[in-house]
């Protein structure tokens, strides 16, 4: 597989997180009849944090709007730097939206969606940082301090 395929697959995976996890969020916010409001109701999260999430998704859908489409002259510097944190704290809010219907509800196979959605944003995280440090496709060499 070549680096520009390996690229685009990237782009996919990080609109698949970004597009997912704003959803995920806008259900458990807005959809009164949702397991996710439910379960966000009965744990009595502060609103805070659903915002903070929102704006959250918001940035991430930013970074691939900004940083894989438009042109270099209008690229989002931080959301480039710092990539791997928003979408590891993408991946923080998933596996936290699944633990609150556990809390509430106990285990259901809609868990499994947020769990794939949590998995696919830490391995995006993983390969930006990867791809950051120069690996080309063929081998990591980690070397200690």
């Amino acid at each position: 597989m070549s680096m520009n395929h390996s690229k685009n697959y990237l782009v996919v995976s990080r609109i698949y997180v970004a597009v997912a996890m704003f959803l995920s969020v806008l259900v458990a916010m807005f959809e009164p009849t949702s397991v996710s409001f439910l379960s966000i109701q009965q744990t009595q999260a502060p609103p805070f944090l659903m915002y903070s999430a929102l704006l959250l998704c918001g940035v991430a859908m930013a970074d691939v709007i900004v940083n894989d489409f438009a042109p270099d002259k209008y690229k989002f510097g931080w959301a480039l730097n710092y990539r791997h944190l928003v979408y590891m704290g993408l991946a923080v809010l998933s596996f936290s939206l699944s633990v609150g219907i556990i809390a509430i509800f106990g285990n259901s196979l809609f868990l499994c969606r947020l769990w794939l959605d949590g998995t696919v944003a830490t391995v995006v995280a993983f390969l930006d940082i990867l791809g950051r440090r120069g690996y080309s496709g063929s081998k990591i060499y980690i070397q200690p301090n």
